[in-house]
C-alpha cells in the first residue's frame, strides 16, 4: 500500500490503497479522478513528477507567500538551480533558506553562460 501526494493539490500517486483498484497497478489521481494508470513504477513516478512540477510552477506565482515558499521548496527538491524558486526562498524563506538561496544565486551568477 503506497500513496504519494502534495498536501492541498488534489494530486496523488497510489497503489493498493482504498481509493484505487487492488490490481497492483499505479494510479495517478487528480481530485480523486484517475488521470493515469501505469504498470511500471518508473513510468508512474515520471508522470507524477511532471504533474508535481506543473503544480509547483503554478503555485510559484500565487498571491499567497506561503504557497510560493512551498512551491519553491518542491521545485528545488527536483532542480537545485531553479532561479525563480531560489529567488522566492531568498525573499520569503526562513533564515536558513534565505542564506542557502542567496549563496546558490551567487553561484549561478558566477557560472559562465551555457553554450547553445
Amino acid at each position: 500500500m503506497s500513496r504519494q501526494y502534495i498536501e492541498g493539490s488534489g494530486l496523488s500517486l497510489e497503489r493498493l490503497t482504498e481509493g484505487v483498484p487492488e490490481d497492483g497497478r499505479y494510479y495517478l489521481l487528480q481530485d480523486s479522478k484517475v488521470v493515469g494508470v501505469f504498470d511500471s513504477q518508473e513510468e508512474a513516478q515520471a508522470a507524477y513528477h511532471q504533474l508535481c512540477l506543473s503544480y509547483w510552477n503554478k503555485m510559484l506565482v500565487s498571491e499567497d507567500p506561503h504557497a510560493r515558499v512551498k512551491a519553491a521548496r518542491g521545485l528545488l527538491r527536483r532542480n537545485r538551480t531553479h532561479r525563480v524558486a531560489l529567488e522566492t526562498l531568498a525573499a520569503h524563506g526562513d533564515p536558513k533558506e534565505r542564506s542557502y538561496a542567496a549563496e546558490s544565486l551567487k553561484r549561478l551568477d558566477r557560472q559562465p553562460p551555457a553554450a547553445g
